[in-house]
């Protein structure tokens, strides 16, 4: 079966004698699987065998990419593109429901939300998965390993291992943390977001409380599974020998670009998509196409996205809606050549679109500078207000307040993006890391 990324770094690198082994360890999560695929898949075209270590909702997708595949929970739940109640936290089915209701309350509630759940989350049963992960470094005995940075407890197994990494910081650099700052609080944000000063204060406390908190419990941890190893000062902020934010080096900001450990801006890593032969029609149109989505959670939010279908319709432009389990009904009549389906062929649609209304999830970002288009972003949580703020910065998105949009300013805002015309297209940087692995 072919592989469906196209980053080629084969030509560069000629098959070794002797097969370099390297193992990927990615949370059960699509969105975080891809990034680590991408990686994972131009190692392979270098000549190394990649492990890739992923819970059951991956497998499927480990399959398809033509990986090995071992089994690692690293987490209470899952999500394999549509998130559920039940799949979000198996422990907490309320947990997705009350995360939209912060959302509702504006971004600085959803960091605190988020925070108040990133014990349980992120450093989820320590112990069980850091033996686990010696168990599976001795069977697999890799060369190399790359780690998701947003899982602490892979972080935590291989610092009891000993053995070097690589971490992969999947969203924004602001995700593993440089000096004073604080995994989770709110340090930077579009324009058309204002914070309340007291809110933030609050937040930067319990934020603070909390990752203090997390740290002590990493320690802990870390001395039970190996007693000799070194304490951290910042669970969060740990990290292996080599960082790979995915990341274009021009949208750092300047301010935190000198304090950056050692590291390689990867770039856009996205896969490559077919168009399927139903989607035909719609990207032949002859009125500007627009891609609506809004992630596989945020897609919750009913209220945004009916916002954006009208404001796709106001500016005259036809749409691709990912609705996820939404009945297409309560949305409302769209006009016949628009499509609302539950999942899109997103990464396809891209390269006919001329805009994309997002949440400003680092994924969709990405596949967005990797095709060229116009993003319209509507942040809402983690680290997307900075994810907007870097865009916004560069001239290469345009952001707006999801919980106070106004239809007609959203269109306007729309149709200045299509009228913009043509985008640069970012290229992948992944071959750097392949060379420094090297």
């Amino acid at each position: 079966m072919p592989s469906p990324w196209h980053i080629d770094v084969s030509a560069r690198f000629p098959r070794p004698d002797d097969i370099v082994t390297t193992l990927v360890i990615a949370p059960d999560f699509l969105s975080h699987y891809q990034p680590m695929a991408a990686i994972a898949d131009a190692l392979r075209r270098s000549g190394e065998r990649v492990i890739i270590a992923t819970g059951n909702a991956m497998q499927p997708f480990v399959a398809r990419d033509g990986f090995e595949w071992r089994r690692l929970d690293l987490a209470a739940g899952s999500n394999d593109g549509v998130a559920s109640a039940i799949a979000h936290d198996r422990g907490d089915p309320s947990s997705l429901e009350r995360f939209i209701a912060a959302t509702r309350q504006g971004f600085v509630a959803t960091l605190a939300f988020q925070a108040a759940k990133r014990s349980h989350e992120l450093l989820w049963n320590p112990i069980e998965v850091g033996r686990a992960i010696r168990t599976l470094l001795e069977d697999v005995e890799p060369e190399h390993v790359l780690v998701d940075q947003v899982s602490l407890v892979s972080t935590l197994g291989l610092l009891a291992s000993g053995r070097p990494f690589t971490t992969v910081v999947p969203g924004h650099p602001t995700q593993l943390p440089v000096g004073d700052e604080q995994y989770g609080s709110a340090t930077t944000w579009p324009q058309a977001l204002r914070p309340d000063a007291d809110e933030l204060d609050a937040l930067a406390r319990q934020v603070e409380r909390i990752n203090a908190d997390v740290t002590d419990a990493f320690n802990g941890a870390l001395a039970q599974l190996a007693p000799s190893a070194a304490s951290v000062d910042h669970a969060f902020a740990a990290h292996g020998e080599l960082v790979a934010f995915h990341w274009e080096s021009d949208l750092h900001d300047p301010a935190r670009r000198a304090r950056l450990p050692e590291h390689v801006d990867l770039g856009p890593l996205v896969r490559q998509e077919e168009l399927p032969d139903d989607y035909a029609a719609v990207v032949a149109g002859d009125r500007p196409l627009v891609v609506v989505a809004l992630g596989t959670f945020l897609v919750h939010r009913h209220d945004v996205l009916a916002s954006a279908i009208r404001a796709v319709e106001l500016a005259g432009a036809r749409a691709v809606v990912a609705i996820g389990d939404h009945d297409p009904e309560s949305l409302g009549p769209v006009p016949d050549d628009w499509v609302l389906a539950r999942r899109i062929p997103q990464v396809a649609l891209l390269r006919h679109a001329d805009c994309i209304i997002s949440h400003g999830g680092n994924g969709s970002v990405q596949e967005a500078l990797a095709a060229g288009v116009g993003q319209v972003l509507l942040p809402m949580s983690t680290d997307q207000m900075a994810i907007a703020a870097d865009l916004e910065r560069a001239d290469r998105a345009v952001a707006a307040d999801p919980n106070r949009l106004d239809v007609d300013d959203l269109a306007d805002r729309l149709s200045a993006v299509i009228e913009h015309g043509a985008w640069s297209r970012t290229p992948s940087s992944v071959g750097e890391l392949v060379s420094r692995r090297r």
